[in-house]
């Protein structure tokens, strides 16, 4: 396995969407409406992407230090010896820091004060999502945490650098990708439940069980959906996202099939196909 190969394995490359997406919906929005620039866009992708990045390795350090991750986790970084304890700190840290800085650029070239406290949320919820003693990851909160980080912080926050001020709408905007990207954590603790009970660690499944966290996953497909037509103001337009509806129809088959460590990557890779459908809706 070559270095490339071993860092995909390590950021969690297949998580990426979960950034992309509505970093890549601010920067539509923000054109369709005359705020965008190239280079303010530029930099707050690698801002929100070297955060995801940064929060996952952190997330890595911490489930192994925690006894979370073992060589049969999804999760294998540190456990398969693909990177040392030691090095993952560091080098979530330095992701981290690299996209703090990257915002109080921002921050400083705009004078936008406000935008402090939406990436300083965002930022201290990456951190205490997994990290001790807060572990809010490990009570039960994770989706909650992820919904706000990869929904209406990201996304207004991105929307703000480019307009130079706070926008509303872009709150609303935020919400049919963030309960996808919820779906994908979602998926991942239903495929986790056993291993995570056994290890002392709450999450929804643990409390709801298999079958309802089911019933919650196919649930938030359909609300994403209605809540971007809602968006979209049922428009022609809003056609766009009917390919979207035959990757849906597969995500039903393997929940119900039950293959859930197919169902994280697969959620994953719907979030990307829909992010992009919707982009261009919005643009049009």
């Amino acid at each position: 396995m070559s270095n490339f190969q071993k860092w995909f394995i390590i950021l969690r490359a297949y998580s990426w969407p979960a950034s992309i997406v509505p970093l890549m919906i601010s920067g539509v929005y923000s054109y369709k409406n005359g705020w965008f620039n190239a280079l303010d866009f530029v930099l707050i992708f690698i801002a929100g992407l070297s955060l995801h990045l940064g929060a996952n390795v952190l997330n890595t350090y911490y489930d192994y230090k925690n006894g979370v991750d073992d060589e049969n986790s999804d999760d294998i970084g540190i456990v398969k010896g693909l990177v040392t304890p030691k090095t993952a700190f560091i080098v979530a840290w330095g992701l981290l820091i690299f996209s703090a800085l990257i915002g109080f650029f921002l921050v400083f070239k705009y004078s936008l004060w406000s935008f402090l406290f939406i990436a300083g949320t965002g930022f201290l919820l990456a951190v205490i999502y997994t990290a001790n003693p807060v572990s809010l990851k490990y009570k039960a909160l994770g989706e909650i945490v992820i919904f706000l980080c990869f929904g209406p912080l990201i996304v207004s926050g991105a929307v703000m650098i480019m307009a130079k001020r706070f926008v509303p709408e872009s709150i609303f905007l935020s919400i049919p990708s963030a309960l996808l990207i919820v779906n994908i954590l979602l998926a991942n603790n239903i495929r986790d439940d056993k291993s995570d009970t056994e290890k002392g660690i709450k999450t929804i499944v643990d409390i709801f069980g298999i079958n309802v966290s089911k019933k919650i996953y196919i649930s938030l497909l359909f609300l994403s959906y209605l809540f971007s037509l809602f968006l979209l103001n049922f428009s022609k337009t809003s056609l766009l996202l009917l390919p979207s509806l035959v990757l849906m129809y597969d995500l039903f088959k393997i929940t119900e099939k039950g293959d859930y460590v197919i169902l994280v990557r697969k959620t994953a890779q719907f979030v990307l196909a829909f992010g992009v459908l919707f982009s261009i809706a919005i643009v049009l």
